[in-house]
């Protein structure tokens, strides 16, 4: 397989038209040059192989992770919906933005009920959620 996935990837400057193919490889001397080196060094198809899967399986995570985030502003999305008193606001940012830095979804919210940072600390502080 090395030797196939070489002679597939084989370019040669002085020829960029060349067409790598079996026939070329089996005449003349184009075997022993190749495995010999003399082409540049034999590429690794299982290391290529290796590296396709876990750039596969990196992609797959960063997908699955947006749609869980997707997914979850979708839910916050809702329930900021849902919110009609300035307590439950209040709660509801203290439990969700563990930051003193709002989104501005929570910032919205903030402004909504007119809440200010110091009610959110508070609300935190008389519910050991500091």
């Amino acid at each position: 397989p090395d030797i196939l996935f070489t002679l597939k990837l084989l370019k040669f400057p002085n020829n960029p038209q060349f067409n790598p193919n079996i026939n070329w490889l089996l005449s003349g001397n184009h075997l022993p040059n190749l495995l010999n080196g003399e082409y540049g060094k034999l590429k690794s198809y299982s290391e290529f192989k290796q590296k396709e899967e876990k750039t596969r399986q990196l992609k797959a995570a960063e997908e699955k992770e947006l749609r869980e985030s997707e997914e979850y502003f979708s839910e916050l999305e809702t329930e900021i919906q849902q919110l009609t008193t300035k307590a439950d606001a209040i709660k509801f940012i203290a439990e969700n933005c563990k930051t003193e830095f709002h989104t501005p979804m929570f910032k919205e919210v903030m402004e909504k009920f007119e809440i200010t940072k110091s009610e959110i600390s508070e609300w935190r502080a008389t519910h050991n959620e500091v």
